[in-house]
């Protein structure tokens, strides 16, 4: 069980400082892929619960739960930061100009 936990310590340190250098949207999706997604690292160790004892399940599980929920909410706020760079670093639109229609 504290070598699981002492992993998951681990995983959210190496994500939270990936996650510090995504500057893109695509760099924050691959970003939720590695940490995240089906094949990501929370995912792998979610799917090792199954082989801890009864007693140590509950604990363990708490604990991933809520590394994933922190990775996820960091993430929302990264893509966010991401976005609101992306706008202020966009140049303004301005409208067209109406124009007549000759007939």
């Amino acid at each position: 069980m504290n070598d699981l936990l002492k992993e998951m310590e681990a995983v959210e340190a190496r994500a939270v400082e990936a996650l510090a250098a995504a500057t893109t949207a695509e760099s924050s999706e691959a970003w939720y892929r590695e940490y995240l997604g089906r094949t990501g690292a929370v995912t792998g160790l979610l799917k090792g619960l199954g082989q801890l004892s009864r007693e140590d399940r509950p604990v363990v599980g708490k604990a991933a739960n809520e590394l994933k929920q922190r990775l996820e909410a960091a993430l929302h706020e990264r893509q966010e930061s991401i976005r609101q760079a992306d706008m202020e670093a966009a140049p303004t639109m301005q409208k067209p100009a109406v124009q007549g229609i000759d007939l």
